[in-house]
Formats: structure tokens, C-alpha cells, sequence
């Protein structure tokens, strides 16, 4: 997980153009909880030599671990315990499996930020041993109609 935490902060201002809404393997980042199940089932069936080159390693998991990096940081930087506490031995593929079962349980969380599928997602997966601040299930909302 440390290697995942330290990859996402190494590599997330790197990981592509702002503001792309379509899931896109060369340059991802995802808007959508929908966008971001896309691309982690995309880099799961990639074949285990493409995975590990830097640019795949970067384009999977940048976007998550610099989620992941930020809600651990912002936590600890206001004495606040984690949303999620992942053992030492969580990995990437780990990470990925627990937003795409989280994702995958109702189509209604397709629509929410990419963002919050990832903490919440994380949440489930690896809840931590002492009281944690309780994370809603979160709803989606659509913007009101100009």
C-alpha cells in the first residue's frame, strides 16, 4: 500500500489532461464512478508485462492513489482518523478489485465523482479497527438545468 500511497503522489500531476470525462487507457482521468470502473477492469485484463511498464503503472493507479495519498494527508493534517485503513500488504490489484465490487453493487453509483467511489469504495473494503468518522452512502445528484 505504501508503494500505491507514494506512486499516486509521485505520479498524479502527470496522469493526463484535466477535465477528459471518457475513460481513455493513455491518458485517464475519470470524472465518473463509471469512467473509473471502466478503466480499472481495463488495466485488470491487461496482460501482467504490460502492467508493470511505468506508463501503465501510472495510467492505472495514478488517479486512485493520488485519491488515496490526499484523503490520508488532508486526514492526518487535521488529527482526524482515516476513512479507510488498508493493511501493509494491500496492493494495487487489491485496490482495484474493492472499487470495481464497490462500483459494480448498484448502477445508481455509476454517476458519483470518481473521487468518492474511491474513499468510499476503500471505506468498505478496509475499514478501520478504531472509530472512524461514518462515511454515507452517497447519492448522486444531477446538476440543475441552466
Amino acid at each position: 500500500m505504501r508503494r500505491l500511497l507514494v506512486l499516486g503522489l509521485m505520479l498524479a500531476p502527470f496522469s493526463g489532461a484535466l477535465g477528459q470525462s471518457t475513460p481513455n487507457i493513455q491518458s485517464p482521468i475519470p470524472q465518473k464512478a463509471g469512467d473509473l470502473l471502466e478503466l480499472h477492469k481495463a488495466c485488470q485484463e491487461m496482460p501482467p508485462d504490460q502492467r508493470v511498464k511505468p506508463e501503465m503503472v501510472r495510467n492505472c493507479m495514478g488517479f486512485t492513489g493520488g485519491v488515496v495519498s490526499g484523503a490520508l494527508v488532508y486526514a492526518g493534517a487535521l488529527g482526524l482518523p482515516p476513512l479507510f485503513c488498508p493493511s501493509a500488504t494491500t496492493t494495487d490489484s487489491d485496490v482495484q478489485n474493492a472499487i470495481i465490487v464497490w462500483t459494480e453493487e448498484s448502477v445508481d453509483r455509476r454517476g458519483l465523482p470518481a473521487s468518492v467511489a474511491v474513499m468510499a469504495a476503500l471505506a468498505k473494503a478496509y475499514p478501520c479497527a478504531t472509530p472512524t468518522p461514518t462515511l454515507a452512502e452517497p447519492t448522486y445528484r444531477a446538476p440543475p438545468a441552466p
